[in-house]
């Protein structure tokens, strides 16, 4: 076997981002022309001429023997013969006489089908997660060739056809910059070794995709129409294709001699007599003047089809049902001018799902809610401090500490890592923030005084973000909020509350002080939280404290949901946290736990700083679904890892319609919502510190997105518990999954079974 090194020239990073530059001006063009002039049509007469390549309504296209081979999508196709990603029975061997040649568009269906699936010539695709799609192949219509078509529904007509496969050719040309810019920077200057086991099970036309785990061995790319390969698919590398300039090659195209030639990605255009209007404008043919392209407003309303050289943008009708809404924002850019006071932290917006229902204030420092409903907010924080006693982040609701955690006081090297999540009843106006804060007078920030305590706030890449899932009253869902009653305790026991509010006391009800109950079954998603200061040296013991959420069924028998883990500091406050979504009978009841060594005495003496709380947060089956997992592959983990995905076994899943967790490791979502996602871990490691991120891998957005991440420092050989906690909008056909690195050390061991566990929350959008 061999290993190939990919090295690039800085005259190769100028040329490609000129190349970029350049086309992504032709792309504000679009369609910048009265005639198109490709190899499908032309538009130089109120006639439109078109080619071969169609297929006939009567037969279903089933006697079409074109050469496309994308889909309406722009997902490129799989080719007949082969069996991956996708198996079938419609090979070229079972049906010779159906044209299945490479990778083409054809409609193979028998002709006696009743389903009516197959209408028109289709393919299965080379997307794992899309088995098949129709392709944009034109029916031959006479009717076409009528006289007086008038020009800007041709060209509107044109643009939609080629609209698919242009977006796909631009996402393809923008990762291959991506790609370029990655290497330039260092990211991927080792060789590809192709060493691999699963790379040697590749055959002649395909290559090994490395950066997938594991590695995957993938159908060689061909060059779609416009396009002319500039090196072969081979090793670890896939066809690269450039793109033909049909206006300088050899006269490619047949612009008249007033006409000037545009080259766009897979084809050109002929500049004619139309008025190219202003950003965000087209040229309405009716009134002959430029016009401001529409904007898709309403609850749920989104674009269709969008604005054109000559066409409106396309909007989707309202939705009258909006269930759910997503808020994002990140803590950066801060100054820290007052922590024993609490200074007000800035939230710099990251993404909102609808501007109607989420706003922010003039300091950057509150989200404003515009809507009625329950809310679920989550913040995920890391910071290095000596400050004597505690540092506590909190987020405030209307200027109010509603829930907070602290980190104890340590020798400031090593991050901490926390991990506020709380739900809420709001009501129009309300505002959230995030304030941090110290009762410890000299804990200043780094560069305010020669002697500084607080070290570091972790980055947005390292912690983070800040998350607001809203609900509307029409999911039907119901809450309950609880605070801890003021005790000391001692070894393992049982946790008392006392009500502080609840939204339906038919459907929730606080038993005996010890357990939530649930008059109907449905799916919950808690949150506990509370500050113990610690008297003890058994408290910083291999034991730690555990926090332990269970469930006391109703026909009998306890069922133990995750074991979260912290070790202590002697006469130093920490805070137990702990998170999940959990489908429940009615009859159930929730209740927590907490275990710890025997000489470890916890005080919880009270406090109005929102150091402590339970939320529990009922919804409908009709409304959501839950996947629970535990991570199986932990041995695999040990060692140096680097970017190591995290693979589980199901444990329990609602709703397999909706939720499917596959063998790699990834959930996938079969219909678009929202979710919110809680993940535990337990870990021994010497890294300066551990990362656990949640990815995203969408059909929209193809590359993997972060949405939420959390670090934890060196845990000096000992157990010590990471939890991350999140919410973010999935499509249908997504995907999302985590990733653990370790920076400069070695994981040396990490928990399994209730110690590391996963749930996902889905919520209709």
């Amino acid at each position: 076997m061999f290993a190939r090194t990919r090295t690039y020239s800085p005259d190769l990073h100028d040329m490609a981002y000129r190349r970029l530059q350049w086309f992504l001006w032709l792309l504000t063009l679009h369609a910048a022309s009265s005639q198109y002039v490709g190899d499908k049509m032309n538009l130089k007469c109120d006639v439109i001429e078109t080619a071969n390549d169609c297929y006939k309504i009567s037969t279903g296209g089933r006697d079409y023997r074109g050469q496309m081979r994308v889909t309406d999508s722009g997902l490129e196709c799989q080719r007949w013969s082969s069996q991956q990603p996708h198996a079938h029975d419609n090979t070229p061997q079972e049906y010779p006489d159906k044209g299945l040649d490479s990778n083409f568009c054809r409609n193979p269906s028998p002709t006696d089908s009743q389903s009516g699936r197959y209408i028109r010539p289709w393919c299965y695709t080379t997307d794992p997660n899309k088995r098949f799609e129709f392709c944009p192949v034109s029916p031959c219509n006479s009717s076409l060739k009528q006289q007086g078509t008038s020009v800007s529904s041709r060209l509107e007509s044109q643009l939609e056809r080629q609209n698919a496969t242009i977006q796909e050719q631009r996402r393809n040309l923008e990762a291959q910059w991506r790609n370029i810019k990655e290497l330039l920077q260092g990211r991927d200057s080792g060789p590809v070794d192709l060493t691999i086991e699963e790379c040697q099970l590749c055959t002649q036309g395909e290559w090994c995709d490395v950066s997938t785990a594991p590695p995957t061995c993938i159908p060689c790319s061909s060059c779609p129409n416009g396009y002319k390969s500039q090196a072969q698919c081979s090793g670890a590398t896939d066809t690269v294709c450039v793109d033909i300039d049909e206006c300088t090659a050899n006269r490619m195209n047949n612009c008249e001699k007033d006409q000037t030639c545009v080259n766009v990605p897979g084809s050109f255009y002929c500049m004619g007599k139309y008025i190219l209007c202003g950003p965000n404008q087209f040229y309405n043919t009716n009134t002959q003047q430029c016009q401001k392209c529409r904007r898709c407003m309403g609850d749920g309303s989104r674009t269709i089809v969008p604005c054109h050289l000559v066409s409106d943008t396309l909007c989707s009708p309202p939705v009258p049902n909006l269930f759910s809404a997503l808020y994002l924002s990140e803590i950066r850019n801060n100054s820290y001018n007052n922590i024993p006071g609490g200074d007000k932290l800035k939230l710099r917006p990251i993404r909102s799902s609808n501007d109607s229902y989420f706003s922010r204030d003039q300091s950057y420092q509150n989200v404003i809610l515009e809507k009625a409903g329950f809310a679920l907010v989550d913040i995920n924080y890391a910071l290095k401090h000596t400050c004597s006693n505690y540092m506590q982040l909190s987020v405030d609701w209307d200027g109010v500490p509603e829930a907070g955690t602290r980190l104890k006081q340590t020798v400031g090297r090593y991050y901490q890592s926390s991990t506020v999540s709380t739900a809420m009843a709001v009501t129009p106006g309300e505002t959230l923030g995030v304030e941090i804060r110290s009762n410890n007078r000299e804990c200043y920030p780094p560069g305010d005084r020669t002697t500084t305590q607080l070290k570091e706030v972790a980055d947005v890449e390292r912690s983070g973000p800040f998350s607001i899932l809203w609900l509307s009253h029409k999911t039907g869902a119901a809450l309950l909020k609880a605070s801890m009653q003021q005790a000391t305790y001692e070894g393992s026991w049982r946790v008392d509350f006392e009500l502080q509010s609840i939204s339906d006391p038919y459907m929730l009800q606080l038993k005996s002080s010890n357990f939530i109950s649930f008059r109907r079954e449905g799916n919950v998603r808690f949150s506990f939280h509370q500050a113990m200061y610690l008297q003890g040296l058994a408290c910083s013991g291999p034991e730690g404290v555990v926090m332990v959420p269970k469930l006391l069924r109703r026909g009998g028998g306890t069922v133990k949901l995750l074991q979260h883990m912290n070790v202590g500091v002697n006469m130093q406050y920490m805070t137990l946290v702990t998170g999940a979504a959990v489908p429940v009978q009615a009859g159930d009841r929730l209740f927590m736990e907490i275990e710890s060594a025997r000489d470890c005495t916890m005080y919880f003496l009270g406090s109005d700083s929102g150091i402590g709380g339970l939320n529990v947060l009922w919804l409908p089956h009709q409304k959501s679904a839950v996947l629970m997992g535990e991570l199986y592959n932990n041995g695999q983990l040990e060692g140096v890892a680097q970017r190591q995905v995290l693979r589980f076994t199901e444990k329990n899943n609602t709703d397999s319609s909706i939720l499917k967790l596959n063998k790699n490791g990834r959930v996938m979502f079969l219909k678009p919502g929202r979710v919110n996602v809680n993940y535990h871990q337990n870990i021994i490691h010497s890294c300066d510190y551990a990362s656990i991120t949640a990815y995203y891998q969408g059909l929209a957005i193809p590359d993997p997105v972060p949405f939420m991440q959390q670090v934890l420092g060196n845990t000096n050989a000992k157990a010590e518990g990471i939890y991350l906690s999140g919410s973010y909008d999935v499509e249908e056909g997504s995907q999302i999954y985590l990733q653990m690195t370790c920076k400069r050390g070695r994981i040396n061991g990490v928990g399994e079974g209730h110690f590391s566990t996963l749930s996902v929350l889905w919520i209709m959008p």
